[in-house]
């Protein structure tokens, strides 16, 4: 849906325990010192320059409108709070983006878009819990290069739009169908070509407004190739897909991503297992015939007293308790086994590597 307005209220008050990050840039162009100044009533803690804008907020919030900022003096906009709302802006030309085109992949409140004189602007949101804030941003008190690195990168997407590649597009009405905002018999938008090859830019969009993989996945199994043709009726053919039928097959492709993840995880378990067998027979050759010369190798890591040789030392006891299963002297090793844990019955820490190593 096309349409504009102001932007919905994301938060009623603020505490000691929030964060916020807003950035603007201006790709196209560079503010004037008129606008630098303006910009500058709204906010003095800001780091600004003729071409950013980025502030951070733990208490307290941003005196001026994304939305307004859009309009008269950036080309992209980013927003982010530890409560789970990350936002989205990008402007363009209204010479190579036109409200009609783009009109099909826009649902609110998830997405929208209006035109404000010359420029066509698009706004997405993602509001919900977030449990990949640190890992995305880090902590409050983390170098703020970090935070900043997201917008350029996603805002890269504006030269692909001017030249009609609408990945970025699409993308956003898949953004809806994650968040139900979709009726399951809504028929899907025109599928572009290249979805299964997403760029660095499109795969930070994903991770920023936290797109399901799977789903973008399933969407772009029937995607033509980038070289395939994207007229309309070279699209018609392949997207009598709903929205129903793709939340399906993100389905079955989760179900069959798990499932090989599995097998894999599974046959990196033997490899791991059957090299450490063999890692362990080769030692255990080698101890044969240096029994003695093991044992007081053992005494002497023990004495450390540290947790390094003591892991170790369990390991050598381990190897020569395999070894003389495999000689048939159990007995003596017992007998020996049985005076190292009497001589050590103190080293809590020790016997515990004993006990975890089988012994």
């Amino acid at each position: 849906m096309v349409s504009g307005g102001e932007l919905p209220d994301v938060r009623e008050g603020a505490s000691v325990s929030e964060f916020q990050f807003y950035q603007f840039l201006s790709c196209d162009g560079r503010l004037t010192k008129d606008q630098v100044a303006e910009v500058r009533a709204l906010s003095t803690r800001a780091r600004l320059t003729r071409t950013s804008f980025v502030n951070t907020y733990q208490w307290g919030d941003f005196k001026g409108d994304p939305q307004r900022l859009m309009e008269r003096y950036y080309d992209a906009h980013l927003y982010f709070a530890n409560w789970g709302t990350r936002r989205l802006m990008l402007r363009w030309d209204a010479s190579v983006l036109a409200l009609e085109a783009i009109g099909p992949y826009l649902v609110e409140p998830v997405s929208r878009a209006w035109r404000q004189g010359e420029h066509v602007i698009v706004c997405v949101e993602s509001d919900r819990e977030d449990e990949d804030f640190d890992d995305l941003f880090g902590p409050y008190d983390a170098d703020a290069d970090r935070e900043e690195q997201w917008l350029p990168s996603i805002a890269a997407v504006r030269t692909a739009v001017a030249d009609a590649d609408h990945r970025f597009l699409y993308l956003l009405w898949l953004l809806a169908v994650q968040d139900d905002a979709v009726d399951p018999d809504s028929v899907e938008p025109p599928l572009p070509a290249g979805l299964a090859a997403l760029d660095e830019s499109l795969a930070d969009l994903c991770t920023f407004l936290r797109l399901d993989r799977d789903l973008v996945a399933a969407a772009a199994e029937p995607s033509p190739g980038p070289a395939a043709p994207t007229t309309g009726a070279d699209l018609a053919a392949g997207i009598a897909r709903t929205a129903g039928a793709i939340r399906a097959a993100r389905d079955h492709h989760r179900r069959s991503r798990l499932e090989q993840e599995a097998r894999e995880a599974a046959d990196r378990r033997e490899r791991r297992q059957r090299a450490a067998q063999e890692a362990r027979d080769q030692r255990i050759a080698k101890l044969r015939g240096h029994e003695d010369e093991a044992w007081k190798r053992v005494e002497v890591l023990v004495a450390a007293m540290k947790a390094g040789p003591y892991d170790e030392a369990a390991v050598l006891v381990a190897d020569l308790a395999a070894l003389a299963r495999k000689l048939g002297t159990g007995d003596a090793f017992t007998h020996r086994y049985r005076q190292l844990r009497l001589q050590h019955n103190r080293k809590k820490a020790f016997l515990a590597r004993l006990d975890a190593v089988g012994l």
